[in-house]
């Protein structure tokens, strides 16, 4: 896969600048792979697995820098990127704006290293999707810019556990911010721009979106309709125009259905494969799979899984990473996605991923407070609650008191999704985090001065970056794109209000307007998504044993994060009507266990 490395010193500083040359020495050594794209006073960058119209690495005229990545020019997104090439103008004005020209005129996934030849300044900028990771860390003096750890280890450079952070994601699900799982790491997070200097690197937000969610409000559902439909195509078509075979993983829901439309009528020579997975004895969305195939020129793979020959141990051997993330879905799906791959030649998998952070599923609640606090009372505001009304099946004079208290409510963030999956978790951890969240509280969200609360949370929604690599990487991985979490579809969406996005009393009205016209009805008109609480019952007790075994004398118990009697009386004891406490050990407790067992793993074999 597609990898990135940068090595950032003061220019001034001759130590430095002799230890940043050792490890560029050492970096090409330890792989033939890598390519030099940038050499200059106090920075060098490298590329890896480049792939051209994939991942390339765009440089900026006279040494200004380059981006890594996939880029797209905003105001055309009809060809692939090996297209692209940077003018010495717009080179200039990326520079001189300290990439915020890139933001405005650019889109795709990318991380900048721009420098500036007069002070020997290096900022590092990563785009608003943050589909490309970016990671920082400090050695000697010398910053490192990289998107995979592992290329880290194979200089020597050794990394602790950060227990704040592991604690803080085991009671908050929806954990996004600068610190990462390794005390030495750090994240820069979508729309971010790093600047190094002589005493650590200095962040700022870039890309504003509060900025564009307050003053480029657009209430006019029609108009958003078409909008809508207009950029997820272009999206598409140009993230598709770079393959000549792809795959789409077809669900049967709305999201995966609009992409596969997408893909079928903007690039009508490309081969495209969609597939779906079923399992046995439930969970089988086929019929809508089939329903959203019928009538566009691909090919439908039906894939029937026996969870019975799953085997969890797998997680152990999984790439690590700067941080735990939900590697259960890859476990279950990413063999067949690389043979088919294989089969069918095709280099991507596209996926409706991002339909409901972007879109804002469940968001009628913020309605009635978003449209108080933005208009006030207009006669308006009843129909706005109607329409919330229709959507949580609660009373309009529910959504007007509730609506109403919480416009007048002090404006704060809360980490709401703290609320979920939470069974397992330490009594005190759980309320020591409720009671000081913020360090959970994302950078982007420092000021909420003038923000509706429903708009809050949509921006928290919507930067949630889908994976870039798979959990256990191939030499001929299939790229992984998700069309709805690109630049120009999230800031059409932000631009949208709560109370448009449940236009007429329908969830994500604007999304299914849009596309009423061309996929299938029955999946326009859809509401209820298929229940996969069956089969991860069925997953964690085929594979019960192991999971007693990691969990029960694992490192979140003996650190106190997890409530070790809890687990033990359900793993141990009668499951017959638990739910929600399967679901906690398939999206966030294995996970994280096998991810500090694979670090922990590591620093003893260092340490011997």
């Amino acid at each position: 896969m597609y990898r990135f490395f940068a090595l950032a010193w003061d220019s001034t500083d001759t130590q430095s600048a002799a230890l940043a040359g050792q490890l560029a020495v050492r970096l090409q050594r330890a792989s033939r792979q890598w390519e030099c794209a940038l050499r200059a006073n106090g920075v060098v960058t490298f590329h890896a697995e480049s792939r051209p119209n994939r991942h390339e690495a765009y440089k900026l005229a006279n040494g200004a820098g380059v981006v890594f990545g996939t880029l797209f020019r905003s105001d055309d997104t009809r060809f692939p990127s090996s297209t692209l090439v940077l003018s010495d103008a717009d080179s200039a004005r990326i520079g001189d704006t300290g990439g915020r020209y890139l933001l405005d005129h650019y889109w795709g996934r990318y991380v900048a290293i721009l420098h500036d030849r007069a002070s020997d300044r290096v900022r590092v900028l990563r785009d608003p999707s943050g589909a490309l990771p970016c990671f920082a860390t400090t050695y000697r003096g010398v910053t490192v810019f990289f998107s995979d750890v592992e290329d880290c280890r194979s200089l020597g450079l050794s990394f602790s556990i950060n227990w704040r952070y592991i604690t803080a994601c085991s009671a908050f699900l929806g954990l996004r911010v600068g610190a990462t799982a390794l005390t030495e790491v750090t994240e820069i997070m979508q729309g971010e721009a790093a600047t190094v200097g002589r005493h650590g690197i200095d962040v700022v937000q870039l890309w504003n979106p509060l900025e564009i969610a307050s003053t480029q409000r657009q209430e006019d559902p029609r108009a958003a309709m078409a909008e809508a439909e207009h950029t997820i195509k272009a999206c598409t078509r140009a993230w598709g125009s770079a393959h000549d075979s792809v795959m789409v993983s077809l669900s049967g829901g709305l999201d995966s259905s609009i992409i596969l439309r997408c893909l079928t009528s903007e690039l009508p020579r490309a081969h495209i494969t969609a597939y779906n997975h079923a399992f046995a004895g439930g969970y089988d969305e086929k019929k809508f799979a089939r329903l959203a195939a019928t009538g566009v020129p691909c090919t439908l793979r039906e894939r029937n899984i026996d969870l019975q020959t799953v085997r969890l141990e797998r997680v152990l051997s999984a790439s690590r990473s700067a941080k735990p993330h939900f590697v259960l879905m890859d476990l279950l799906h990413a063999d067949f996605e690389h043979q088919l791959a294989r089969e069918t030649g095709a280099t991507a998998v596209l996926t409706g991923s991002g339909g409901d952070h972007v879109f804002l599923q469940n968001g009628a609640r913020y309605a009635v407070a978003d449209f108080l606090q933005t208009h006030g009372f207009r006669p308006r505001l009843l129909r706005v609650a109607r329409e919330a009304a229709m959507v949580t099946r609660h009373s309009a004079w529910h959504q007007l008191r509730h609506g109403l208290a919480a416009a007048r409510a002090p404006r704060e963030w809360r980490p709401l999704a703290s609320k979920f999956l939470n069974h397992f978790v330490a009594a005190d951890v759980l309320r020591d985090f409720v009671r000081h969240p913020e360090f959970a509280r994302p950078r982007v969200l420092e000021s909420l001065d003038n923000i509706p609360p429903g708009k809050a949370h949509h921006i928290e929604q919507a930067l949630t970056p889908f994976p870039f690599y798979w959990t256990h990487p191939e030499a001929d991985s299939p790229d992984r794109v998700a069309p709805l979490f690109s630049q120009p579809v999230v800031e059409m969406a932000l631009r949208l209000p709560t109370w448009v996005l449940i236009h007429g009393g329908v969830d994500r009205a604007i999304e299914r307007g849009a596309f009423a016209r061309e996929a299938p009805q029955q999946i326009v008109q859809r509401r209820e998504k298929g229940c996969f609480d069956n089969v991860v019952r069925e997953l964690i007790e085929t594979n019960i044993d192991f999971v007693r075994e990691l969990l029960l004398d694992g490192a979140l118990v003996k650190e106190r994060i997890l409530d070790r009697a809890k687990l033990e009386a359900f793993l141990c004891g009668p499951r017959g009507g638990a739910r929600t406490e399967y679901n906690e050990l398939y999206v966030t407790r294995i996970c994280t266990e096998a991810w500090l067992r694979n670090w922990q793993a590591l620093e003893r074999r260092t340490a011997a």
